[in-house]
């Protein structure tokens, strides 16, 4: 059957690139470079007005990515410090991503009014909003984290468990108002023959914002076995939530040209 051979080889190609770090990162730079290229031939062909509304999309969707190469921290960094530390508590690491899971659900429904009243404002200030307040919920989200890292040894470990529970509610909640935003963005900015496009580019930026949230799980890992270090876990939980509250200010900063993009 020379379809299930084609398949099978697709699929050993596939596995040695996965396997090899080095030809994966060779693979990734160039889809990079030709995404690259694609936006450039993108706008290019567009009008000014068209080009302005996608360089805001584009910055919307750098914002979003952010969030989630933090927020995917969660099957890595966070992970690591549950197995170390919590491991008392008997919970599979599945009930900790259910929590995350909930909290979505759960915020998706408590801050409803918070949206519906939202969509009364501008174009560009509801974005903002959105964009910002996601990330700020990161920054306590990993603050929290932090804490539960660097207080460990000083409260039992059911205080350290409810702040895991407490980081993820607040990740969640980030979540919920910040992932709708690009959908949101994609059909009311990105002209309508592009926009199936840069809804695959919004997914393609989420998976690339995987591989950069396993590129920081990486420095816990010695030859595959986890670092037993608290005190790097909380640098680096410190560190994601520094990185997320500078890209909150850095995005009030951008209101006033998001503004301007969006108005055209």
């Amino acid at each position: 059957f020379p379809s299930h051979d084609s398949s099978l080889a697709v699929g050993l190609l596939l596995d040695q690139i996965i396997d090899n770090h080095a030809l994966f990162l060779l693979v990734v730079k160039i889809g990079l470079l030709l995404l690259f290229l694609y936006l450039i031939s993108i706008f290019w062909k567009e009008s000014k007005h068209n080009r302005l509304h996608l360089l805001a999309l584009l910055i919307l969707t750098g914002f979003s990515m952010l969030f989630f190469t933090a927020e995917l921290q969660i099957g890595g960094s966070l992970m690591i410090f549950v197995k170390q530390n919590l491991g008392q508590i008997n919970l599979p690491f599945s009930a900790y991503a259910s929590i995350l899971a909930g909290s979505v659900v759960a915020g998706a429904l408590i801050l409803k009014p918070f949206f519906k009243l939202l969509e009364r404002q501008t174009l560009h200030l509801r974005f903002q909003i959105r964009c910002s307040m996601g990330l700020l919920l990161a920054t306590l989200s990993f603050g929290i984290f932090a804490l539960a890292s660097a207080t460990y040894a000083d409260h039992s470990i059911w205080f350290t468990f409810l702040l895991v529970v407490l980081g993820n509610i607040f990740l969640g909640f980030g979540e919920v108002t910040i992932a709708p935003l690009v959908n949101s963005a994609v059909s009311t900015l990105a002209p309508h023959r592009l926009q199936g496009s840069f809804m695959g580019m919004n997914y393609l930026a989420t998976a690339f914002s995987g591989f950069l949230a396993a590129s920081i799980s990486r420095f816990f890992t010695t030859q595959g076995a986890f670092v037993q270090s608290d005190t790097q876990l909380f640098h680096t939980f410190l560190l994601i939530s520094v990185y997320c509250l500078a890209s909150t200010f850095i995005t009030l900063l951008l209101t006033p040209l998001i503004k301007r993009l969006i108005r055209g």
